[in-house]
């Protein structure tokens, strides 16, 4: 009798004990059962072609193909909608055409720089570097000489002039076949000395020379750099491309430093008097951006290449000398940066570039340091508004 209890409680321990577990292992064997199901299948879908998933889901890959061939009901694009330029997922492009228009026209002031700082310092100019540093076609400069300066504007002009190759190099390697070749550029005394007459509104006795003097060249040069880099400022509000973007950024790095530098010496220089005229190096300069000025304003339908309708600031150029109250927070003097009210940079649109190039004052009209006009489609598209 007492053997037949043991075994009966032994039966009732086994079945408290061991039957959950095994339920439990049985709960688990199905689910893992399920989840392999569920791998099968998901598996299966992967090797599987895809298929168009419409609301039934049951088209087949030439239905597919035949849905791609018919366009969309509102579109009107011509067949393979997908394919159609349109409606390709956007990537932006390195450069897009207007880009390359913008860069080439200011390649032109690129090559007006280098041109007359190379041959300013070392009496040569591009075509002597020519199948070396850089490859050069187009006419060579008229009026090109050596200047005589002391060392150390000899100094910054051959930095200005190879830093100006080297972006001549740069833009024409980006550009491809589209980059310009150099224009004919006018950088004569008989060019340099009109300008002059026309900023100070009568003729200077002698005739102003750049190439006589430091001063006098240093002059000169601070009507080059800082248009470009104005230029440059206001294509890198647009630049469309990304390898645009980055180029620009930096092209208008340099171009600014080169602006800095010329205004730098000619601040501490500002109360020299320039040889051979009783008028101060700081005169001067507030002459020759009041000309800039009136160059930029002068064609009243100055356009944004963007927005169209271009809202001129208060000022874009300025000497480096100025009245305290347009200065930064008005409480200097001295203007060694040009910026604006708020201290930032000031760009010009292709028309107001050419209108200051042409030193006509209308993009449509050539002269000064481009006598027959710049090259690339944006010079064209005005020049042809003459003829």
């Amino acid at each position: 009798m007492a053997r037949i209890i043991l075994t009966l409680s032994a039966l009732i321990l086994f079945s408290t004990l061991l039957l959950p577990s095994i339920t439990i292992a049985e709960e688990q064997k199905e689910n893992t059962d399920e989840a392999v199901a569920i791998a099968k299948e998901v598996e299966e879908g992967l090797e599987t072609p895809f298929h168009y998933d419409s609301e039934d889901d049951t088209d087949t890959e030439t239905e597919f193909e035949e849905k791609l061939e018919s366009n969309p009901p509102h579109c009107k694009c011509p067949k393979r909608h997908h394919k159609h330029k349109k409606h390709r997922p956007h990537v932006r492009p390195e450069f897009s055409n207007r880009d390359v228009d913008e860069l080439n026209l200011i390649l032109n002031s690129e090559y007006l720089e280098a041109e007359f700082f190379l041959h300013g310092s070392y009496g040569f100019g591009l075509d002597k570097f020519n199948g070396t540093s850089v490859n050069v076609t187009g006419p060579k400069p008229i009026g090109a000489q050596k200047a005589h300066t002391g060392r150390f504007i000899e100094h910054l002009a051959k930095e200005f002039g190879l830093q100006s190759m080297g972006h001549i190099r740069e833009l024409s390697k980006k550009l491809g076949e589209k980059a310009i070749s150099r224009p004919e550029i006018d950088i004569s005394r008989k060019a340099w000395g009109g300008l002059f007459n026309e900023a100070f509104g009568t003729k200077l006795k002698p005739a102003f020379d750049p190439y006589t003097t430091g001063n006098h060249f240093l002059l000169a040069a601070y009507m080059l750099p800082y248009v470009s880099y104005t230029g440059y400022v206001a294509l890198g509000m647009h630049a469309e491309g990304s390898c645009a973007r980055d180029l620009v950024a930096r092209l208008a790095g340099v171009k600014g430093a080169e602006d800095a530098s010329i205004r730098t010496v000619l601040y501490q220089r500002r109360r020299q008097v320039v040889e051979r005229y009783n008028i101060t190096v700081g005169e001067f300069t507030s002459v020759l951006s009041a000309l800039r000025e009136k160059l930029d304003r002068d064609n009243q339908t100055v356009t944004d290449p963007k927005k169209g309708n271009f809202t001129l600031p208060v000022t874009i150029d300025e000497g480096v000398l100025v009245p305290g109250t347009d200065t930064p927070e008005e409480l200097l003097t001295g203007n060694i940066i040009s910026v604006n009210e708020n201290s930032l940079s000031v760009g010009r649109s292709p028309e107001q570039l050419l209108q200051v190039w042409y030193g006509t004052g209308n993009a449509s009209i050539p002269g000064l340091f481009f006598p027959k006009g710049a090259n690339g489609k944006i010079a064209a598209k005005y020049l042809s508004a003459l003829r």
